[in-house]
């Protein structure tokens, strides 16, 4: 068994879409964080878990004993978007974002306004609260969780990535 993060209900997170790409037998077991990957990956309730190299908080998980890197692989993951809902406005109250996708803030156009920034645990939970909100909202999330939440894309922020990520087993020393 094999877990990632990812939404139970709208699995469309870059690191789902990679696990079913390259492990395409395994069971693929949804979680909210990374954080709770390894520790079910720590209580032996998961064989393997996968975790792009991006995540901000992978440092720590690479240095922890119990665990060893037992494979690296590229995936090609879905755009980095800015999306909202298509009735909305580009000015808006909150824009969110998952931590690895903070540096793309940056390259979001001028004429795009938002008040506030709120980090979220994933993609999918970026796309989610747009999705749900009665603002005006934006979200930076990949372009698989803006189309399957019927979200318009505004901008691409980043095509084309081939992403690293690391599968990581307990260390049955």
């Amino acid at each position: 068994m094999l877990g990632t993060l990812g939404d139970k209900a709208f699995p469309s997170t870059c690191s789902y879409a990679a696990a079913i790409e390259h492990f395409p037998e395994e069971e693929v077991v949804l979680f909210d964080t990374f954080e709770e990957c390894i520790k079910n990956l720590k209580n032996k309730e998961l064989d393997v878990v996968i975790i792009p190299a991006a995540y901000p908080s992978i440092a720590p998980i690479i240095m922890d004993d119990p665990l060893q890197i037992v494979q690296t692989f590229l995936y090609r993951i879905p755009d980095l978007v800015l999306a909202k809902k298509y009735d909305s406005s580009i000015s808006a109250s909150r824009l969110y974002f998952h931590p690895a996708t903070e540096s793309l803030l940056s390259k979001i156009d001028e004429e795009v306004r938002f008040k506030e920034t709120i980090p979220v645990n994933s993609n999918t939970d970026a796309a989610l609260k747009v999705k749900v909100s009665t603002a005006h909202d934006l979200c930076v999330t990949n372009e698989l969780c803006a189309k399957q939440q019927d979200l318009e894309i505004v901008q691409i922020l980043k095509k084309d990535l081939n992403m690293p990520f690391i599968c990581f087993k307990g260390n049955d020393k």
